[in-house]
C-alpha cells in the first residue's frame, strides 16, 4: 500500500508545480500583452494623463494697444489685474480650506463647497475674474491647494463717457464690442502666447517654457485717432450744458479740419462711463452721431445756391421774387418766415427763405442738384468703419423729375436724410476751394481723395454768404453763433420730426452748421439738437449758441490767428 501511493503523491506534486507554472505564465503573459498594448496603442492616452498631472498650458493674454489722441495721450489702455482660477479635482480634496476662499470671495461656504463637488473631475474653473493685483496677492499669500491666479487685462478709459461713443469698449476677455475697439479688433489685440509649465510629484515648476506659433503670430499694436482730447472735452461740455438749457432728448457735436479731413471731436448726449458695467446700455453708448439720421432742413440751402450760381443762372445780388403771401406748386403752398416781395441772394441764406431757394432750384434740371447732393456723399455711409452708421437717403432722381412739389422740397432739406457726421463732410466743399473731402477719425489709415464741386469763386462768395447769415444787423438767425474777432459763417436750421407718419408741431431738430475763420477757412462745426422743449427751438437760438462756444474753443486751442480784430473800434483807431 505504502509503495503505491509514492507514484500518485509524485505525479500530484508535478501536477501541481505545471499548474503553478502555468498560471504564473499566463500572468507573464498577461503582464507583457498589457505592456505591449499601453506601450503601442494607449501612448497619447497615458501622455495626456501624465501631462494632466504635472504638466500645465497657461494661456498669456496679449496686451491690447493703446488707443492715442493726434498728440499722444492715451484715451484707452490696458491695465494688468489678476483672475482666480481653480482646480476642483485638488481642492476637493482640501475642503477643509474652504472658510477662507468663503471668507476672501464674500460668499457662503456651502456654495463654495458645491461648487467645488460638483466639478471635482474638472481640472479648471473660473473663480473670480479681474480683481485689482493688490487684492488678488491677499489670497494667493493663504497658499490654499488647487487656488490659482492668472494675470489678465482690463481695458481703462481715462475720459470716461467724454469718449466713450468713439472708443466703445471691451468685453471681459479684452475683445472690443462696440466703436473703434470693434472695428480695430485685429489691429488693437495680438495673439495670445501660451506657457508651458513642467511640473514634479510635490507641485514644484521645474520647467517653464513659452510656446509661440511664429507663423500666425500677431502683434498688438496701438492706435493714433485724429481726435484732439482738449476739442473733445470741451466740445462735450458745450453739449451737454446746451443739452440741459433746453432740456433737450439727445444732441451732437462733429468737429474736423476741412483741410486734412480729420474729426478732431465727435461726442453724443446722453453718455455713460464705459469703465462702469451698469453704463454699458445702448441708449447712453449709442453713437447718435453716425446712428441717427434726419432731414437737413435749411442746412442744405447753401449747397442750392451754390449750384444756381455755379451754372451762371444767379449771382450774390441777383433779386429773388419771394412774395409775401406764398409760393404755390399745385395744391401746395410754400411759406417763408420773413414776409418779403423780394430780396437778393445773398439776403435769401441770410433770412432763410423757401421760397427764394425753391426758385434758384426751380432754374435748375433735377439731375444737377441730384449729383451735386450725390457727390456731396448723401445717402452713403462715410469711410470711418464704424459698426451701426446709417447712411441716410437721397431717393431716386425719377420722384424729382416726375414731381415739382417733392423736387421743391429737396431745395429746403425735406425729403432726403444725413447724419451729424454727414452735415459736416458736406461742409467741407466751402473749406476747400469747392472740393468735397471725406473725413476720417483715425491717423494713416486712408487719406481721403477730394472730389471737385463747385469753382473756388463759386464757393468764396458762399463763404461771404454764410457770414451774412451769421449778421444780426442783416437780421439773420444764426446771429447767435458769431466768436469774438473772428470771422465766422455758418447755417442754421429747423425741422420737424415725423411722430406716426406725420410732421409733428411740437417735436423739432434743431441745427447749426458753421466754417471759421471766414478768411481762411479751416474748421467745420455741426450741431444736431434732438427734441429741444425748453426755452425755444429754432436753430439760430438752441444750436448756434453750442457752435459757437465749440469754434470759439477749437480756434483757441489750435492756435488759430483772430481775422476779425479790425472790427474792434479801438483796434481800429491804433489801424489809422
Amino acid at each position: 500500500m505504502k509503495n503505491s501511493s509514492k507514484p500518485a503523491k509524485r505525479k500530484w506534486r508535478e501536477w501541481r508545480r505545471y499548474f503553478v507554472l502555468g498560471i504564473f505564465t499566463l500572468i507573464a503573459v498577461a503582464v507583457a500583452v498589457r505592456a505591449l498594448y499601453l506601450q503601442y496603442y494607449m501612448t497619447d492616452f497615458l501622455l495626456e494623463q501624465g501631462d494632466n498631472r504635472f504638466v500645465r498650458h497657461m494661456n498669456k493674454p496679449a496686451i491690447r494697444g493703446t488707443i492715442f489722441d493726434r498728440n499722444g495721450e492715451p484715451i484707452a489702455l490696458s491695465t494688468e489685474v489678476r483672475s482666480i482660477w481653480i482646480d476642483p479635482s485638488i481642492l476637493s480634496q482640501n475642503l477643509h480650506e474652504l472658510p477662507k476662499l468663503a471668507y476672501f470671495l464674500k460668499r457662503p461656504e456651502e456654495e463654495i463647497k458645491q461648487l467645488v463637488l460638483n466639478r471635482q473631475k474638472s481640472r479648471f474653473y473660473w473663480l473670480k475674474r479681474q480683481l485689482p493685483p493688490h487684492e488678488a496677492k491677499v489670497l494667493m499669500a493663504l497658499k490654499i491647494p488647487g487656488v490659482y491666479d492668472q494675470i489678465e487685462y482690463k481695458r481703462y478709459y481715462p475720459d470716461a463717457e467724454i469718449t466713450s461713443h468713439i472708443l466703445g469698449f471691451t468685453d471681459i476677455d479684452d475683445d472690443g464690442i462696440e466703436g473703434i475697439e470693434l472695428a480695430y479688433q485685429d489691429w488693437l489685440k495680438g495673439n495670445s502666447t501660451t506657457t508651458r509649465i513642467l511640473k514634479d510629484a510635490k507641485g514644484r515648476v521645474i520647467e517653464r517654457r513659452e510656446i509661440v506659433d511664429q507663423e500666425n503670430h500677431r502683434e498688438s499694436q496701438d492706435l493714433n485717432l485724429t481726435i484732439d482730447r482738449r476739442i473733445q472735452i470741451s466740445a462735450y461740455r458745450a453739449l451737454k450744458t446746451g443739452m440741459i438749457k433746453h432740456e433737450a432728448v439727445a444732441g451732437s457735436v462733429i468737429v474736423a479740419d476741412m483741410r486734412t479731413g480729420d474729426i478732431l471731436a465727435m461726442v453724443n448726449q446722453p453718455a455713460g462711463n464705459p469703465n462702469r458695467l451698469e453704463d454699458r446700455r445702448a441708449t447712453l453708448l449709442k453713437n447718435r452721431a453716425i446712428t441717427d439720421i434726419f432731414e437737413p432742413g435749411s442746412t442744405i440751402k447753401p449747397f442750392i445756391v451754390a449750384a444756381g450760381m455755379e451754372h451762371g443762372r444767379w449771382k450774390p445780388d441777383s433779386i429773388v421774387k419771394t412774395g409775401r403771401s406764398g409760393y404755390r406748386i399745385g395744391k401746395n403752398l410754400i411759406r417763408d418766415v420773413s414776409l418779403s416781395d423780394s430780396m437778393d441772394v445773398t439776403t435769401v441764406l441770410a433770412k432763410s427763405s423757401n421760397i427764394g431757394v425753391v426758385k434758384i432750384a426751380e432754374s435748375l434740371d433735377p439731375s444737377i442738384l441730384f449729383n451735386i447732393f450725390n457727390q456731396i456723399g448723401i445717402g452713403q455711409k462715410s469711410q470711418i468703419r464704424l459698426t451701426g452708421e446709417e447712411p441716410g437717403r437721397l431717393g431716386t432722381l425719377r420722384r424729382w423729375q416726375l414731381d415739382p412739389f417733392e423736387y421743391a422740397t429737396k431745395a429746403y432739406g425735406y425729403g432726403i436724410s444725413v447724419n451729424t457726421l454727414k452735415l459736416a463732410q458736406m461742409y467741407t466743399v466751402f473749406g476747400n476751394e469747392g472740393n468735397y473731402r471725406p473725413l476720417r477719425l483715425v491717423k494713416n489709415d486712408y487719406y481721403p481723395e477730394t472730389t471737385p464741386i463747385f469753382s473756388p469763386k463759386v464757393t468764396e462768395d458762399v463763404l461771404v454768404m454764410l457770414e451774412a447769415a451769421t449778421d444780426k444787423a442783416r437780421g439773420a438767425g444764426g446771429w447767435r453763433a458769431t466768436v469774438p474777432n473772428f470771422r465766422v459763417g455758418g447755417k442754421s436750421g429747423t425741422i420737424r420730426k415725423i411722430i406716426n407718419g406725420k410732421y409733428s408741431s411740437t417735436h423739432h431738430r434743431s441745427f447749426f452748421v458753421g466754417i471759421a475763420p471766414i478768411s481762411d477757412p479751416r474748421y467745420v462745426v455741426a450741431v444736431m439738437i434732438d427734441e429741444p422743449r425748453k426755452d425755444g427751438y429754432y436753430g439760430g437760438l438752441v444750436a448756434a449758441p453750442i457752435f459757437s462756444e465749440v469754434m470759439r474753443s477749437t480756434l483757441r486751442i489750435m492756435g488759430t490767428k483772430p481775422d476779425a480784430l479790425l472790427d474792434d473800434p479801438n483796434i481800429k483807431l491804433i489801424a489809422k
